[in-house]
């Protein structure tokens, strides 16, 4: 009774492709599982060259600043997050990649850890916003 509801909602072609499925299960399924896998491991090599970046600016802005550090308080001084944002992509990359891709937590599709890339998934002014946000102890 089922089958027959099953195969009457499917039609004929959807029965082809679920055949196709049942027979392939395990091929597919591990595609999927993979696919899934590579995408984390970009978003996570992401996190870590965007935690690198943040270094690396919030070092170039402390080498650059003759001012006052920032106050015992922890909020951000009055100019903070006022600098250009050039982040040395290739240095960060190089010391932070450790897997040839990145993706956003929502991306689908993978880019390379090119400086490129990088520059369109967080720009050095974006960086710099969240350096202003929550400034370093």
């Amino acid at each position: 009774m089922i089958r027959r509801l099953v195969e009457y909602m499917l039609g004929p072609l959807g029965m082809q492709v679920l055949a196709f499925y049942t027979e392939h299960s395990l091929i597919i399924n591990g595609v999927v599982v993979l696919y899934g896998l590579v995408l984390t491991l970009a978003h996570i090599n992401l996190r870590r060259i965007e935690a690198a970046a943040m270094r690396a600016l919030q070092a170039d802005a402390g080498a650059k600043s003759d001012g006052p550090k920032p106050r015992a308080s922890g909020k951000p001084r009055a100019n903070a997050g006022t600098g250009q944002g050039v982040v040395p992509w290739e240095a960060v990359i190089a010391q932070a990649s450790f897997f040839p891709l990145v993706a956003r937590g929502t991306g689908l599709v993978p880019h390379r850890a090119r400086p490129e890339a990088l520059e369109a998934l967080c720009p050095g002014s974006e960086l710099l916003k969240k350096i202003a946000q929550n400034p370093p102890d």
